[in-house]
């Protein structure tokens, strides 16, 4: 039987083409700049799905293997078993770890600026929520056989939430200066 892959980019990109086809055909007339940035969270989704999925196989694979780790910081753990820090799999692990990090950064600014989010709080829950929600999808995915080797890695959930929010901390504090600045301008 022959394997077909659908790249989970073009999913996305049928997405942003309906939203723009959409918007051009509303009649609400809508800010060009204020579309722009709504359109470029949609690239941005559609490159996390692709990140993070892949591409989805029909049929599914059969045996697909299952990765689960439940251990809060376990790439430190690995780090300090490898015994050279110049090698492949040390730097495969930190540039993994690395990638979870910076995935989530750039929801950290739509959060703050597309999406006004203003409490702390509401950021993380958010980031935290898409995180799992991503985990979650990887492993179910895998588990039926639609992506092959994904899984749910609790670093992964950590790092990515960590990398959001501390963009959204960023663009919070710039926002309040701004606001403070505006204010003792007007007075």
């Amino acid at each position: 039987m022959v394997q077909t892959t659908i790249p989970v980019f073009l999913v996305g990109a049928l997405v942003f083409f309906i939203i723009v086809i959409r918007d051009t055909l509303s009649k609400k007339k809508k800010p060009k700049s204020g579309r722009l940035f709504f359109y470029s969270f949609i690239v941005y989704c559609a490159v996390v799905a692709q990140l993070t999925f892949g591409s989805l196989a029909f049929p599914p694979f059969n045996d697909a293997p299952l990765r689960i780790q439940l251990q809060p910081f376990y790439f430190i753990q690995e780090w300090s078993t490898y015994n050279e820090f110049d090698g492949y799999p040390f730097f495969n692990n930190a540039r993994l770890t690395l990638f979870n990090f910076l995935m989530l950064m750039p929801l950290g600014f739509y959060l703050a600026y597309l999406f006004e989010v203003k409490k702390m709080w509401k950021a993380a829950a958010f980031l935290f929520s898409t995180s799992l929600l991503i985990e979650t999808t990887q492993l179910v995915l895998s588990y039926f056989g639609f992506v092959w080797m994904r899984g749910f890695n609790t670093d992964d959930l950590i790092m990515n939430t960590l990398g959001g929010l501390l963009v959204f901390v960023v663009c919070w504090l710039i926002k309040r200066k701004k606001k403070r600045k505006k204010q003792s301008d007007a007075a």
